[in-house]
């Protein structure tokens, strides 16, 4: 009621589902009908590597097992002010449609280009206990805040859309001093999210060899499946009964009777947890030997004094160099120190040819940093 009577007192019309929820069969102009479990529930576009758009639809028993795992995880209360970082065109906002009101919470959208670029004012000034982004915004966050950040009331955070870093990790725990951390990772093919890992205090020294946060485990009802070339396959309850029109049917596979979905990424276990280690498409075969790109970024994020770094590749299929894109912490960076740190922990094939240092990596509309403008930039 609170809430409902701020809302008035501000001009905002307020209709209360309690009281009219009795009443909307009797008034609805087409009848309510029953649902089953495989029926489309909603369908989503994503454009993928081919630039054309493909409407992946969702059944009820896709989204639904989502929402079940990520209310059984994540132990919302009553009063929650939910944030509402991603754009609704992005299938994360299936989360926030059904688990702020499941847990009675409260929904707060990020509607200004500013507090999406740095979003602790927004954090704030709404008391925000949940959150919810791609890292890149708590990097961004970090730059400005690197050793001491006003409070907010986050409990939870789930971060998801691209790789975790150890560094906001450790910014995350020992800076915003928020408790319950989670890296989530899925594809809108395979119902928005498949793994989650829970951060754990020691876990920045625990992985540090690896470079990033795990992905974790496996949701219930998601089943694996890791191919020779390390290719992740996923099925299960989540995955989507195929693109519309019958496109892309190579991105699916029977195995046993099951139907799998090629994810394109290349995905390791290791310490009884998964790892995400790129897109299959991000290797590059370099003199001969295949090369994953974010073990090589893993790597020079290691080094004393870079806060963000990322590899592209020039040349063709003959003559191939590794550029290393590198973000200082402070104005410069020691690139003699890091070639000379990154001989005695990567073979010499990996190692870039050059090193262009920024003041700022370019990000695309959601968040994320965006490599295709880092290509342009240097190759």
């Amino acid at each position: 009621a609170g809430l409902a009577d701020y809302a008035a007192i501000n001009g905002v019309k307020v209709v209360r589902l309690d009281e009219v929820i009795d009443t909307l069969s009797d008034k609805c102009e087409f009848p309510i009908r029953s649902m089953k479990k495989d029926d489309v529930a909603y369908i989503m576009f994503t454009s993928g590597s081919t630039g054309v758009p493909k409407g992946v639809p969702m059944t009820h028993e896709n989204y639904i097992n989502f929402i079940n795992n990520s209310m059984d995880i994540l132990q919302f209360k009553q009063g929650d002010v939910f944030s509402d970082y991603h754009d609704w065109a992005f299938d994360i906002s299936i989360f926030y449609l059904f688990c702020c009101p499941l847990a009675g919470g409260i929904f707060a959208p990020v509607d200004s280009k500013e507090d999406k670029l740095i979003p602790l004012r927004f954090m704030q000034e709404h008391k925000v206990t949940v959150w919810s982004s791609v890292p890149s915004c708590i990097f961004r966050m970090q730059r400005l805040y690197p050793a001491q950040v006003p409070g907010t009331a986050i409990r939870i955070m789930f971060l998801c859309g691209e790789p975790f870093s150890l560094k906001v990790l450790k910014y995350c725990q020992d800076v915003m001093k928020v408790e319950n951390i989670y890296n989530f990772y899925g594809l809108t093919e395979t119902g928005v999210e498949n793994f989650y890992h829970h951060c754990l205090l020691g876990d920045v020294e625990r992985y540090e060899k690896y470079g990033f946060v795990p992905i974790g485990l496996p949701l219930p009802g998601n089943h694996v499946f890791l191919s020779e070339e390390k290719e992740l396959l996923l099925a299960g309850m989540q995955l989507t009964p195929g693109y519309i029109g019958g496109v892309g049917r190579d991105k699916f596979e029977t195995i046993d009777n099951e139907r799998w979905y090629h994810t394109g990424d290349v995905v390791v276990k290791a310490d009884d947890v998964y790892f995400c280690k790129g897109r299959i498409d991000s290797q590059v075969k370099i003199s001969g030997y295949r090369i994953e790109l974010m073990d090589i970024e893993a790597n020079i994020k290691r080094f004393p004094g870079v806060r963000e770094a990322v590899c592209i590749v020039r040349g063709d299929a003959d003559v191939r160099q590794i550029i290393g894109v590198v973000l200082p912490e402070q104005d410069e960076v020691d690139l003699e120190g890091l070639r000379k740190f990154l001989v005695g922990q990567l073979p010499a094939y990996m190692i870039p040819r050059q090193f262009n240092v920024v003041k700022e990596f370019p990000v695309n509309q959601n968040g994320k940093i965006d490599r295709m403008s880092l290509r342009a930039m240097f190759v």
